[in-house]
């Protein structure tokens, strides 16, 4: 994994521990840093809440959904099935035992796999990476919304480039070595974001990710 493109940029990132405005649609915000990284088949892990699948139909791109529970999975059924630009829909759980066998045939898959939906509440482990993973083809990319750590700040809080550099090392852990990060954005998720409660507030991460085997 080459590690320089974890850097964040500090004329692209003045102070990420200040909020984005209340103003800002946080789905549509991290959808725009994302398009140009989402190619071919694409599937959405954590569909639920409609936020992510609204951006790709007027992007119009095409898009797979999933969701943990076969009840929201029926309701997107009902919603989508007659959308050209919903190609399936899935009943996913990435935190599943014996992944490899239960998804066999849609392993491979996708060149690109999103989890960016800030009230979806999947957690993103190194076990729910991997398996996401496994869904792309390689040299697909992972699109992920993760909180950054800052637990073990003392001094420097308020700096960006520390707040960086303690998230290397938990990036690197998270990811695994057949991801190489492409792009990292952060920011402050205020609570309450676009008027909707959020299972993802405080300092956050946008991670791009790329399949390397």
């Amino acid at each position: 994994m080459n590690t320089d493109l974890l850097i964040v940029p500090e004329e692209a990132e003045p102070n990420p521990l200040l909020p984005l405005p209340r103003s800002v649609n946080i789905d549509e915000w991290m959808f725009e840093i994302a398009k140009p990284f989402i190619k071919g088949p694409t599937m959405e892990i954590g569909s639920g809440n409609e936020a992510i699948i609204s951006c790709f139909l007027k992007n119009n791109l095409t898009l797979h959904l999933s969701d943990l529970t076969r009840d929201n999975c029926n309701l997107l059924r009902a919603k989508y099935n007659d959308n050209p630009l919903i190609h399936s829909i899935h009943s996913f759980n990435p935190l599943i035992a014996n992944f490899e066998q239960i998804y066999s045939g849609r392993l491979g898959v996708f060149k690109t796999v999103i989890k960016i939906n800030t009230a979806n509440t999947i957690p993103l482990d190194t076990t729910a990476i991997h398996n996401a993973k496994l869904l792309l083809k390689e040299g697909g990319r992972l699109i992920l919304l993760l909180p950054a750590q800052t637990t073990l700040y003392t001094l420097l809080e308020d700096e960006p480039k520390a707040i960086n550099n303690h998230n290397r090392r938990y990036l690197r852990t998270l990811l695994g070595p057949d991801l190489e990060v492409q792009k990292t954005k952060y920011f402050n998720i205020p609570e309450l974001s676009n008027n909707l409660p959020s299972n993802q507030t405080g300092l956050s991460v946008l991670v791009i990710a790329r399949r390397i085997k």
